[in-house]
């Protein structure tokens, strides 16, 4: 009987001590940040108002300092930095985790200007100078390989004048063209494809893309010289908007500047329905700066 009391005794004090063990190990597996309690070794997204959201495992509170595992790197949060903690057990982590994870969904828009170099067109009426572009562009990148860019361009054409000379019946006939000049408001949706990591500092992609918009070509002037006669000029097509559709194909690299800035060079193969009024032929170089969230 004796013996059964010790070992009654034995076995109590064993379970208080695994239960204050217990206690004392879920005490130091808890951080409390903004009244909310994390758990040590557990993974949540951190909403900062200066920086990125970042998603890692937290490590331990050292002061104000947060020590979070993300992307094999300790990174470091001030607490007071924090406007909101996404638990991995609620339902917005159900929707966004994989992107908050990655942080790579991202808004990115250039603004730029480019030099379009024509190619010569199959007669003197599609001969066109050199001219100017002007783009707006909107990135969405779904992955840090992948997105969607939609391009919003504006161009400006002089067709070049051209005349001939020929002698008959010993008067000097001259013909000259002129006029003919084109301006487009194109719109393109481009498949982009390359490196988008916000963390690296230099973006390289490829851009596909296929398009519509509207140009505006002005009369195509022809003048008729005789001799010494008065020139004859007359004109024709011109002064109207027409339909236009194409497809294109880039290459573009980007290097980041500040957190919120990035410069951009790119260089385009442009092939447009011509019509009657359509846009030459064209490649283009562009440049120009990127805004990012």
């Amino acid at each position: 009987m004796k013996s059964l009391k010790i070992f009654f005794v034995f076995l109590i004090t064993i379970m208080s001590f695994q239960l204050t063990y217990s206690q004392q190990d879920s005490i130091t597996k808890k951080i409390i940040v903004h009244n909310e309690a994390l758990t040590v070794g557990k993974y949540y997204s951190f909403y900062l108002k200066i920086g990125d959201p970042l998603f890692g495992k937290v490590m331990s509170l050292e002061e104000n300092k947060l020590i979070v595992y993300s992307d094999k790197n300790m990174e470091e949060i001030d607490t007071a930095n924090i406007t909101n903690i996404l638990d991995p057990g609620s339902y917005l982590y159900g929707m966004h985790s994989e992107s908050i994870k990655e942080g790579y969904n991202k808004f990115y828009l250039f603004i730029g200007a480019g030099y379009a170099r024509t190619r010569a067109g199959a007669s003197y009426s599609d001969d066109f100078s050199n001219g100017i572009n002007i783009t707006i562009n909107a990135l969405v990148t779904y992955t840090k390989y992948f997105g969607v860019r939609a391009d919003f361009d504006f161009y400006h054409f002089e067709r070049k004048d051209y005349s001939y000379s020929y002698n008959y019946t010993g008067v000097t006939q001259t013909s000259i063209y002129s006029g003919g000049t084109i301006n487009s408001f194109l719109v393109r949706t481009n498949l982009a494809i390359g490196s988008f990591n916000p963390k690296d500092a230099v973006h390289v992609y490829i851009l596909p893309a296929i398009g519509t918009g509207l140009t505006f070509r002005t009369k195509s002037n022809f003048t008729y010289i005789t001799g010494t006669n008065p020139p004859v000029t007359s004109s024709s097509g011109g002064d109207n908007l027409q339909f236009s559709i194409g497809a294109s194909f880039g290459i573009g690299f980007n290097v980041q500047i500040t957190k919120k800035i990035r410069s951009f060079a790119e260089y385009q193969l442009n092939a447009w329905y011509l019509g009657v009024n359509g846009p030459p032929l064209f490649n283009t170089l562009k440049l120009g700066i990127i805004l990012n969230q």
